[in-house]
């Protein structure tokens, strides 16, 4: 009997309005643009394999070791990958730097790498939108968020999500 080893992301939630000022703007980009729709996040940990338990037991223990973050959108971006096609870069303060190396240590991410191979340095950004659009598009859609620049937030929960799967609405 074999368990199997899945693909899993662990996303930092905003607290309070800012979330759901998110919501609201992710939703309206999500139907203007025939996008897929997502929660507000920042990714602290993407691509880790392991077994559901195992994750699940590692998320645990570094919920209860991470403080509440307070964060910054430094500026809106547009970018050329699917899942970073519009989004916030967050200053990178460190707290944050340091809870994403213990999550790293936690899941026994080994230093400049990701558990599913080679990946760039930790980029922490919340990402408004996903697909792949054109340069007036992106230019309309960083037009549209320029009023968050600046924005201050607090992170108060940490989600563990299955990505195994191309498309956002499978993940879980």
């Amino acid at each position: 009997l074999t368990t199997m080893k899945k693909t899993y992301s662990l996303w930092l939630i905003p607290a309070g309005g800012f979330y759901r000022q998110c919501v609201r703007r992710m939703k309206q980009l999500s139907r203007q643009y025939r996008a897929p729709n997502f929660l507000p996040h920042i990714t602290l940990l993407g691509l880790i394999k392991g077994e559901e338990k195992t994750m699940v037991a590692h998320s645990a223990e570094l919920a209860e070791a991470l403080p509440v973050l307070r964060l910054q959108i430094k500026t809106i971006v547009g970018g050329s990958q699917y899942h970073k096609s519009v989004f916030g870069r967050i200053k990178k303060q460190p707290a944050l730097m340091a809870a994403h190396r213990r999550a790293k240590t936690i899941f026994a991410v080994p230093d400049g790498r990701q558990a599913a191979g080679k990946t760039p340095p930790y980029d922490p950004h919340l990402s408004f939108v996903y697909g792949q659009f054109d340069r007036r598009t992106k230019a309309a859609i960083k037009k549209f968020l320029h009023e968050l620049i600046g924005s201050k937030f607090a992170l108060d929960k940490l989600d563990l999500y299955l990505t195994d799967q191309p498309k956002p609405r499978a993940w879980r």
